[in-house]
């Protein structure tokens, strides 16, 4: 709400993540379009659509001990 001023941190679930036992992400995007972005503006910052992108990290390899 307004550029982020009023808005509390959201949390990403990555429920695909999880089934494959990643514990991370490696990488987030977040994409909006000119529509949306006008939109935004036309708003005061009010409304801002926006789609997010993400990335499981990879698996820490398997390491036999000795």
């Amino acid at each position: 709400m307004f550029w982020g001023l009023l808005n509390s941190p959201q949390v990403i679930q990555t429920p695909v993540c999880d089934s494959l036992h990643v514990l991370g992400v490696s990488e987030v995007r977040i994409k909006v379009g000119f529509g949306n972005a006008l939109l935004t503006v036309f708003t005061l910052g009010i409304y801002c659509p926006a789609t997010v992108y993400w990335k499981c990290s990879k698996p820490c390899p398997i390491t036999d001990s000795l």
